[in-house]
């Protein structure tokens, strides 16, 4: 079984905890009897849970992570059987999810988490959902003082497959980065990219999303040169920025979905992207923001194991407060497997003893 470096370096840790849990006695979770807001509160979880996951279905690790969009990711996993991936990114696919554990984060916020044997693939929802609220964390210090810009780069479309629009696109951006224009207004920056298909004209449209800081970007010279350096394409959008949540939003939508939910859902079309985006970035920064480092790595030193994750959803289906309580807590958060992200709402204070 697949298992990435950062679960390795884990394994270890947790497995140790693990075998504490079978001494009576030793490292129990619990949680103390006022944070369970009453009987009332209990019943109420259990019924969120049992809609959740309904009695006559499977509550694994792997539903867990991937009830959300489990007819989607079947459809991927079938695409990339079909394409040119490779066996071992097929299998970091399949076994996304696996040998998960809960934990609490060490510190000020005590946040509850789930981490376990992730793929990272940007086919893989949950794992582009993580990756962007990491990449929006970091970038927040980095959105304040200066103007910033939201611009959006198309490349008109047409029947040319897939693969030779974004060789276009990626060579057209490379060349508005060395233009006059863009060296006098833009300082650095992020951008995404993002692929949409119509179906009924069979037509790709790929396009970048940036977000950049620097001076005032004016909407017609840029549009004049990107047409001269793309040869046909004018449409380009400059907007300012105008609060860093509006910024974070941004940044949150394009870097979780490379493709639109309609290319997904066909099949031939979904093989064409896959085999087009291989080896592609789907996510770049540039200019003086080039640095920035925008994945947030923790060591096993900064959790509190909980238990594994199939522990808890299996007090869960018992209805037990302390597990009805974590997974709550779970829930409530998009951002409970992987990568915290900023958030106003308090953590609970749960007791690991």
């Amino acid at each position: 079984m697949y298992m990435s470096p950062r679960m390795r370096r884990l394994s270890t840790y947790l497995d140790a905890h693990e075998t504490c849990l079978r001494q009576r006695g030793i490292n129990r979770f619990t949680v103390e009897t006022a944070e369970l807001r009453g009987n009332g509160w209990a019943f109420r979880a259990r019924e969120r849970f049992e809609a959740a996951h309904p009695a006559q279905t499977d509550v694994t690790p792997e539903t867990f992570r991937h009830s959300g969009w489990a007819s989607d990711r079947k459809r991927v996993q079938k695409a990339l059987q079909v394409s040119q991936t490779a066996p071992s990114t097929q299998g970091r696919f399949a076994e996304c999810g696996r040998r998960a554990w809960v934990v609490r984060e060490r510190g000020g916020n005590r946040r509850f988490r789930v981490i376990g044997n992730y793929c990272r693939s940007r086919w893989c929802v949950p794992c582009m959902r993580a990756r962007s609220a990491a990449i929006a964390d970091a970038l927040q210090a980095h959105l304040t003082g200066e103007r910033h810009r939201f611009i959006t780069l198309t490349i008109r479309s047409n029947t040319e497959p897939l693969a030779l629009l974004l060789e276009k696109l990626t060579d057209a951006f490379r060349r508005l980065q060395r233009s006059n224009l863009w060296r006098q207004t833009v300082k650095g920056g992020i951008g995404f990219l993002e692929v949409k298909r119509f179906p009924e004209r069979r037509r790709w449209h790929p396009h970048l999303h940036l977000i950049v800081h620097g001076s005032y970007v004016p909407q017609r010279a840029l549009a004049r040169l990107w047409q001269q350096i793309t040869g046909d394409s004018y449409i380009v959008d400059v907007r300012a920025v105008k609060q860093v949540r509006e910024a974070v939003q941004y940044v949150t939508k394009y870097a979780t979905k490379t493709v639109d939910q309609a290319t997904v859902r066909e099949h031939d079309a979904l093989v064409e992207a896959i085999d087009a985006l291989k080896g592609k970035r789907s996510m770049m920064t540039f200019g003086d923001w080039r640095r920035i480092k925008l994945r947030r790595t923790q060591e096993p030193d900064d959790y509190e194991p909980v238990c594994n994750l199939g522990t808890l959803l299996e007090h869960c289906r018992r209805g037990e407060s302390w597990a009805l309580h974590v997974w709550s807590n779970l829930s409530r958060r998009d951002d409970a497997t992987e990568t915290p992200r900023h958030s106003s709402r308090a953590s609970p204070a749960s007791v690991l003893d």
